[in-house]
């Protein structure tokens, strides 16, 4: 291909290195991000491992499938596909937050890609919407793969709103 027939636009998106012991990595989250995992009162709340790819779609499309018209039911079909691949080869992680009584609160999937952990999908229920809980997630995770080589990449966002709730957790932006 002659790179001079498409445009290249920088992007933005923003990273933790996960190379630090999780106080430390906690001890860079900005005083909103902790406030909000400190409201959640999640002390007892489980993040737990899990297979259940349909159930996270379907949190992640009752979150935000009204503000993603353009997205297909092919397109999580598709979604689907990639994730259940990815499962098999042992390069997705997918996770649910249940609180204290055993309700899932918020679910995530991340694709690993060399030394990243890519955050792809994630998506409170409504009552985890109501208490933090996607807050409580990412904290979780950070948590999980602290100490590791691993850097936790956000993927975006070019929504300033997005973009502010990832720096909560201390990460950086990285042009791309």
């Amino acid at each position: 291909y002659d790179s001079n027939q498409f445009e290249l636009l920088p992007r933005v998106t923003y990273q933790l290195q996960l190379n630090q012991p999780y106080e430390a990595l906690e001890e860079a989250y900005s005083k909103d991000g902790k406030k909000s995992i400190r409201k959640a009162n999640a002390e007892h709340w489980e993040l737990r491992e899990s297979n259940q790819i349909d159930l996270i779609i379907e949190d992640y499309r009752q979150a935000y499938g009204d503000r993603n018209l353009n997205i297909q039911f092919s397109d999580y079909e598709s979604l689907k596909n990639l994730l259940e691949i990815s499962l098999n080869k042992e390069r997705a992680e997918l996770y649910e937050l249940m609180d204290e009584e055993g309700l899932r609160m918020a679910s995530a999937v991340f694709i690993k890609s060399n030394k990243h952990l890519h955050y792809i999908l994630g998506a409170p229920t409504l009552e985890g919407r109501k208490r933090n809980a996607t807050h409580v997630l990412l904290d979780r995770v950070i948590e999980k793969h602290s100490s590791s080589k691993m850097t936790l990449d956000f993927e975006g966002s070019e929504i300033p709103s997005v973009a502010y709730f990832y720096q909560k957790f201390g990460s950086k932006p990285h042009t791309y």
